[in-house]
């Protein structure tokens, strides 16, 4: 018995964003942020569900579900594979855009709902502390109570989780144990025999693949792993050259961050034409060029480079 690897786009989707898996998204949320008894989630919406056979594989690094809860409390859930500069103000940036986006023009305020981002980090994110699951919130400084309470940032960071079966106790903890472990399962657990996680289990199992299926898990898998090395190569061959040409100091640093953010672009698969190539070539302005190399790295388009 083999499992499929949740933290592939298609997998991760399939298991906690598609119908049949409401009842492990539901337990997974309750586990992060801690709630029992009443606070527990009465109901959840998938915004766009997965259906079978209809698997967009994104070419990017991050993963996500959004859902929604009765109270319509928005949940934003994120597994970064990769680590990138400027994460966590991505996850920040896209928190604040669900909560401001929940009104229409000319809507009141009271129509507002909390909006908790839950990012499943590949990496460590916070070197500073030991602890896996980390919560972040505004707080007054001298009560340390929070009154602002309408967006709340919760951070698992897979790494740093290093216990096995035998230890596994609480809800998070076998959480983070499958989706850490459950690529490399060869039978279902003791831990994890009991719901939601044995519904889980099931939804990952390798045998109940479609063929298109197969074929889109397969290049997600491919992806995931090749990823990593071809942003890697790119930025040492981007700074390389541009070490190796010009005489001028400032010029050659512009033209090596320049040549860095093709090399990158080329390597994530876009296609260029000539005249953002020389737009890029031609700038200067090393601020600029620096932040265009960290947009390559997570830009869906050329063209959206330009808009920062």
């Amino acid at each position: 018995m083999r499992f499929i690897d949740p933290r592939t786009d298609f997998a991760f989707k399939k298991i906690f964003g598609s119908p049949e898996g409401l009842e492990p998204l539901r337990s997974f949320i309750e586990a992060v942020m801690d709630l029992h008894g009443s606070e527990r989630l009465a109901e959840l919406q998938i915004v766009d569900p997965y259906q079978p056979g209809q698997v967009s594989v994104l070419k990017r690094s991050y993963l996500d579900v959004k859902c929604s809860d009765l109270n319509g409390r928005k949940f934003l859930i994120e597994m970064q594979v990769e680590p990138v500069k400027e994460f966590a103000k991505r996850v920040v940036y896209n928190a604040a855009k669900a909560y401001v986006g929940q009104l229409e023009r000319g809507e009141s305020y009271l129509a507002l709902t909390q909006v908790v981002a839950i990012s499943i980090c590949d990496f460590v994110m916070f070197p500073e502390f030991e602890h896996y699951l980390s919560e972040h919130m505004v707080r007054e400084t001298l009560s340390s109570k929070s009154y602002l309470d309408e967006v709340r940032y919760y951070f698992l960071e897979l790494p740093k989780f290093e216990k096995d079966e035998a230890a596994l106790t609480t809800a998070i903890d076998k959480w983070a144990f499958f989706l850490r472990s459950a690529r490399s399962l060869e039978q279902v657990p003791k831990a994890l025999s009991d719901e939601p996680f044995a519904t889980a289990l099931h939804i990952a199992d390798w045998a109940r693949l479609s063929p298109k299926e197969w074929e889109e898990y397969d290049w997600a898998l491919v992806y995931l792993q090749d990823e990593r090395g071809k942003i890697d190569f790119a930025f040492e061959k981007g700074f390389a050259m541009g070490r190796a040409e010009g005489a001028a100091k400032r010029k050659a640093e512009a033209k090596g961050r320049a040549e860095s953010i093709l090399a990158v672009l080329e390597a994530r698969g876009f296609v260029l034409d000539e005249l953002a190539r020389q737009r890029m070539l031609d700038t200067t302005e090393i601020e600029t060029l620096e932040q265009w190399l960290r947009e390559a790295v997570l830009v869906n388009s050329v063209d959206e480079i330009f808009k920062t």
